[in-house]
Formats: C-alpha cells, sequence, structure tokens
C-alpha cells in the first residue's frame, strides 16, 4: 500500500484488503486505509467514489463502464469489499492454468500469477468469488493451498467458489492474502495395485525404493518400473476418486521411470 498527493487529492493504492481485518470494516475500503487514516472508526464516514483505471481494478457492484464507481448509494456503509492473489506450482506446462472465473475472468498460465485487483467483488452485491484449474497432459491439480506452496490443502476440487464471511484452513477469507494452485506429476503407486514387487534400495531420506509390475497393464502401463509404495510415503499420496492411493513424486527424493519393457516387448 501506499499514499499519494494528486492535485488536491489524496490517493491510495493497495493490492490486498487482508493485511487488516475488513470483517470488521463499516464499508469499501482497505483495512491499512481504515487503520492508518482512522476513516470508517468511531462514525467518520467520509464520501467518495473509486476510480477505475481503464478496466483495472475490477469491482462487482453492478455498476458498468471506467467511469468512477461511485460509493454514495450505501455501498460504504453495508458492503465489505474482498479479493484475493491466485498463485500456482509444479504444473510443469504453460497449458497448466488457474483462473478467476466470477464475477471477473482472469487466466494465468504456470510461472505467472494473478494480482487479487483483476477479480474483486462487494459482500452484498455477489458474496463470493470463483477459481477454477486445468492440469497439462502429464499433469494433475492438487488443490488449493493457503498462502504458498507448502501451504494447508484447503480443498482438491478445481473450481470453487469462495464466500467472503467463510473459514478455510483455519483462516477467515478476510485473512487470506493468496490461494495457491498446486500441481504435480502423479502416478498410481498403491500398492493393491501392484505385483512382483521388489525392495531395491533406499533414499537419501530413507524411502523404499521398489520395482514392480501392474496388475493391469493395459490401464497401468506394461513393463517393470520403479518407484514407491503409497502407502508408505503418506506426506506424498493423494487418494484417487476410485479409492486407491497415487503418488506426487514432486514431493519425495525418489524417481518415477520405467526401467524395461514388459516380457512381450512393449
Amino acid at each position: 500500500m501506499y499514499y499519494g498527493q494528486v492535485t488536491s487529492q489524496l490517493h491510495m493504492v493497495s493490492n490486498t484488503s487482508t493485511i487488516q481485518n475488513p470483517t470488521l470494516a463499516c464499508g469499501y475500503y482497505s483495512g491499512m486505509w481504515g487503520t492508518c487514516s482512522n476513516w470508517g472508526v468511531n462514525g467518520n464516514y467520509s464520501l467518495y467514489s473509486a476510480w477505475k483505471q481503464n478496466t483495472d481494478p475490477k469491482l462487482n457492484t453492478t455498476q458498468t463502464g471506467t467511469s468512477n464507481i461511485s460509493m454514495n448509494t450505501g455501498y460504504r456503509y453495508k458492503d465489505r469489499m474482498f479479493h484475493c492473489n491466485l498463485a500456482m506450482s509444479g504444473g510443469g506446462s504453460s497449458l497448466s492454468t488457474i483462473a478467476f472465473t466470477s464475477p471477473f475472468s482472469a487466466q494465468a498460465a504456470m510461472g505467472t500469477s494473478i494480482a487479487a485487483y483483476k477479480n474483486q467483488s462487494m459482500s452484498n452485491t455477489q458474496n463470493y468469488i470463483s477459481t477454477s484449474a486445468t492440469a497439462a497432459y502429464g499433469y494433475q491439480f492438487l488443490g488449493w493451498r493457503l498462502e504458498n506452496a507448502f501451504g494447508t490443502v484447503l480443498t482438491t476440487t478445481a473450481a470453487v467458489n469462495w464466500f467472503y464471511n467463510s473459514t478455510y484452513g483455519g483462516k477467515n477469507f478476510a485473512y487470506i492474502n493468496t490461494l495457491h494452485g498446486a500441481f504435480g506429476i502423479i502416478k498410481s503407486s498403491d500398492i493393491r495395485l501392484k505385483e512382483n514387487i521388489r525392495l531395491i534400495g533406499r533414499s537419501l531420506s530413507g524411502i523404499n525404493i521398489y520395482t514392480w509390475t501392474y496388475k493391469n497393464q493395459e490401464k497401468h502401463g506394461k513393463g517393470v518400473f520403479e518407484g514407491v509404495m503409497a502407502q508408505e510415503v503418506p506426506q506424498a499420496s493423494i487418494m484417487h476418486p476410485d479409492g486407491y492411493l497415487m503418488v506426487d513424486y514432486s514431493k519425495i527424493d525418489v524417481t518415477f521411470k520405467k526401467v524395461y519393457g514388459s516380457i512381450m516387448g512393449n
């Protein structure tokens, strides 16, 4: 956040309202703005308008156009602006994407992020914002994490509506700065899917390394594979909808690989 004087007006720019708690805010403004200026505190409600710079920031008030957004209609007394940033990791390819889908649309590919001001809403206009995620071939969306790639997994669902007054991962949305989309290379590594299992060594961190063949080679691959048993690495395991465990190999120091083809030459 920073403040600047432009002609006779005081201007404020803030990339998020989550540094201070907007849940207690008396209207539409940044929590830090309220804390630093005392605006909106103890009944000090100044009349003002918010300015849209071309198409950004995008704020859903049901008003249209790129002119000033009038806050004199009651937004400042009853609404709370809410938003968050989007970031991602582990997608590998630019075809892995994260996106805002409502009330405004904005998409980012692997290696980029989306700033909060691209998709904002008002609590009494639309009380949620929507996100989605798409994984490139060979990758899987692992879930939305709290703040960063190592944060609490909030959900493994790609398309989600996030409500301004709800709690996610023990944190009210008012305090969430970033929703992080985590992707990874996922392989079927449930011991129940394998046969001819042979322990061949251990990784530097002490994880057992095996070779095996799949029982259903038409579905999971023909030949002999090397890697881990999902049941032995719960920190990297994910439950597939079919009830079997898969492993995110980006979270362990073992590489999944095919060591040679089947006896049929595949």
